[in-house]
């Protein structure tokens, strides 16, 4: 009988020879078992190994569940998308809907329409962020003003996720000013970085003022996004920046050379 330990140990090793006994092992009573077979077969990357996955999305264990949706991430994107719609539309886990619209987005499956059908009707924060996040990444662009209208939102991981998105679907879009003073130093660069893309004029002249911010990765965000700008006024408010104490601001301001 292959134990728990087993399987965790020929999955470190990673090779195809021992799918077989993953596979066996994905109908262990044990669903801990179930999981790490699960991890086994996605973590050889091969997009053969999808169906013995596909069939661990109805497990009745949650944590199995969970580890079917994550590892089908890995075999790439042939992985039908009805696997993953299911996932996110019906399943009672919000971190399996949430991983599911994750994978989806990940491996740019066509599904646009059903994830703003699931955005509006979404209450999880935790779900709608990755719907959001997979959005963004297919550019699907009639979900822009759904997330646009989560801008304002208190959970700060969605309104992270909004910024982001909203980098790609409309790079033009004016955001609330209050983002480059949240609370949030994530939530800060990220809007520090959607300002240098839609106004480098205006990045530029505020740049200074931004550099200010406590936070040393969103000092090292405005340095960046002046660098990768390269052009006459990012270089002069570059050299205007006062020297800073943190190092790895320091190694911005000054290059690594």
């Amino acid at each position: 009988m292959t134990t728990l330990l087993d399987i965790r140990r020929l999955g470190t090793e990673r090779r195809a020879a021992h799918v077989p006994v993953f596979v066996n092992a994905l109908t262990a009573d044990d669903p801990k078992i179930r999981v790490a077979a699960c991890d086994a077969l996605g973590w050889l990357r091969d997009p053969a190994h999808a169906t013995p996955l596909m069939t661990m999305l109805e497990d009745e264990s949650e944590a199995v569940r969970y580890a079917a949706t994550a590892n089908l991430a890995l075999c790439g994107s042939f992985t039908p998308a009805i696997a993953l719609t299911k996932r996110l539309t019906s399943d009672n886990a919000d971190k399996i809907r949430a991983r599911a619209a994750r994978v989806i987005g990940f491996l740019g499956l066509p599904e646009g329409r059903t994830l703003l059908k699931q955005l509006e009707r979404e209450s999880a924060p935790e779900v709608l962020a990755q719907i959001v996040y997979a959005l963004g990444q297919l550019r699907h662009q009639p979900a822009t003003n759904a997330i646009a209208a989560l801008l304002a939102h208190s959970d700060h991981a969605l309104r992270l996720e909004c910024i982001r998105a909203m980098s790609r679907l409309a790079p033009d879009r004016i955001l609330p000013e209050e983002n480059r003073t949240h609370t949030d130093p994530h939530v800060r660069i990220e809007a520090i970085r959607h300002l240098a893309q839609r106004d480098p004029t205006q990045f530029c002249e505020q740049a200074a003022t931004l550099f200010e911010d406590p936070n040393p990765g969103v000092r090292c965000a405005v340095v960046v996004g002046l660098r990768q700008l390269n052009t006459i006024a990012s270089r002069t408010s570059l050299t205007r920046l006062p020297n800073d104490p943190h190092p790895e601001v320091q190694r911005h301001l000054h290059g690594y050379s």
